[in-house]
């Protein structure tokens, strides 16, 4: 192994491993750039209040080995997320500049088709960062629903990244949906049941608002799920059963009473919830379905890795499965099933749990280091 890959190994075990407590290194600047924007881009998200311009930080180390373009999930933080920060910082502390775009549907809660273009524009201004420090072409790391857009990168065959390493990723839009609203995974014939996150249901309808069957005023229930979302994210102690009610319960007291059913059932506090969503996407499902990797992942130009929490409370880790066995086995890298990362951070594992992983671990950091 050469010295500077062991070196950034080692850094990113002391730095992501359980032990690290979620201290987070010094020695790292990070600069909000611009971004150049597609006309595309600009019309699709006009109205959106995240849409004015295109912006990513930059993260650099004193001497960078390589660059690395980090796409986000869905979040109204984008980067400024703490966890994502943080793990972007730990990155460029093992010696990789970092390009974390703002993808600006995916701030809004939207999964629009112009988050494409901003992937794509994003990856243009890290192969320029790269170029000007005379660097291979960057890598690409995704997390959650940031995997859509990877793998559409991972299909161009000029002027792509060297690999894409996907975090946590899916492979069908539908039943990863179903997931998030009742915690069943169907694979390989069985049904199982695994602790979902609750927290994420109103993004499930917000996204299918378009189409639902439904009186009153839209906006009004967009921006109370939003809401609900604002309130609720990042606080984990909300997950347990009855924790988030009050917070449900105060952004429906500002509702119109015929939107207050719509709202609690949209945050799955309500039956009915599943039908009414399925409904809806059988009318139209407008452009979600862009977002199902499809044909994509034969198309794989590059290398791709792949890692999952066995634990995910988001999407469960079987739409890693179903990737590993859709991609070609010459672009297929590595997969990494594991018991130390989940999506939301939470769970915590055993002493023994970190020892039988020990192995997985080193190959998620050879994965990462490149």
């Amino acid at each position: 192994m050469p010295l500077r890959t062991a070196s950034a190994v080692s850094t990113l075990a002391r730095w992501l491993g359980p032990w690290a407590a979620g201290s987070t290194p010094r020695g790292v600047t990070r600069e909000l750039v611009p971004i150049a924007a597609t006309a595309r881009a600009a019309r699709t998200v006009a109205a959106s209040p995240s849409a004015r311009s295109a912006w990513a930080y930059v993260y650099a180390p004193p001497s960078p080995r390589g660059v690395y373009l980090v796409l986000p999930g869905l979040h109204f933080l984008g980067p400024d997320d703490p966890r994502l920060d943080r793990f972007c910082r730990v990155l460029a502390r093992a010696g990789f500049l970092v390009v974390a775009p703002f993808i600006r549907a995916y701030g809004d809660l939207l999964l629009d088709a112009s988050a494409f273009d901003d992937a794509r524009t994003a990856l243009e201004l890290a192969k320029a960062r790269a170029a000007g420090l005379g660097l291979p072409r960057p890598a690409v790391f995704s997390i959650s629903f940031g995997s859509a857009l990877a793998l559409e990168l991972a299909t161009l065959t000029e002027g792509g990244p060297s690999r894409v390493v996907v975090f946590g990723g899916f492979c069908e839009f539908l039943p990863t949906v179903r997931f998030a609203l009742t915690g069943r995974a169907d694979h390989d014939g069985v049904v199982h049941t695994i602790a979902r996150d609750p927290l994420n249901s109103p993004v499930v309808f917000l996204n299918a608002l378009h189409a639902l069957d439904l009186g009153g005023d839209r906006a009004l229930l967009a921006a109370a799920w939003r809401q609900m979302v604002y309130r609720t994210w990042g606080k984990m102690e909300l997950k347990a059963p009855g924790a988030r009610d009050a917070h449900a319960h105060a952004v429906a007291a500002e509702l119109p009473p015929e939107l207050r059913g719509p709202f609690y059932r949209g945050c799955m506090l309500e039956e009915g919830g599943l039908a009414w969503l399925e409904d809806a996407l059988a009318r139209d499902a407008g452009e979600l379905f862009a977002f199902d990797p499809g044909d994509r992942l034969a198309r794989a130009a590059c290398p791709v890795s792949l890692v999952h929490g066995r634990e995910d409370d988001v999407i469960p880790y079987f739409e890693t499965l179903k990737l590993a066995a859709a991609l070609p086995a010459s672009r297929l890298d590595a997969v990494h099933v594991t018991g130390l990362f989940s999506h939301t951070a939470a769970e915590r594992p055993t002493a023994r749990a970190l020892a039988a992983e020990a192995r997985t671990m080193i190959g998620m950091l050879l994965t990462l280091a490149g």
